[in-house]
């Protein structure tokens, strides 16, 4: 049974540094290198997004919580936000995903790098972004 590991950072981009540092502290010795690479650069431009899109208009104390688990066939991250709801269908099923001027193709990468994803609004008026990155 997977235990969940679990950081809770602001809405600051500076966080990043923490939070890839934190991730390379769970390190697990089963996933290849390259599978923990794309698990970095998906956190990395998933937490990206959420301060520059979701939590756009919403002050810097805003929290941002991000939970991963490592399953013996793939790992799973969760990256909880607070802003208004966002259509990823809509923007995914476009080819190639809607950019707007502000945005690179970070939809795009995600889309490439994780087997599933799915962006969804919980009860508790947050948002999660779920990336699930089977294992090589």
């Amino acid at each position: 049974m997977p235990h969940t590991q679990h950081i809770h950072v602001s809405t600051n981009l500076s966080e990043l540094a923490r939070i890839l540092k934190w991730f390379q502290s769970l390190e697990q010795s089963s996933v290849t290198d390259e599978d923990w690479m794309q698990c970095q650069i998906a956190l990395a431009e998933g937490f990206t997004n959420v301060v520059r899109h979701a939590h756009r208009e919403l002050p810097v104390e805003t929290p941002i919580e991000i939970d991963i688990d490592f399953f013996a066939a793939h790992i799973e991250m969760r990256i909880w936000d607070y802003g208004p709801p966002f259509s990823l269908f809509e923007n995914l099923h476009t080819d190639p995903p809607l950019i707007d001027a502000e945005s690179g193709r970070g939809l795009a990468l995600l889309r490439k790098i994780a087997n599933e994803i799915d962006y969804l609004p919980v009860n508790d008026q947050r948002n999660c972004l779920l990336l699930i990155k089977r294992r090589s």
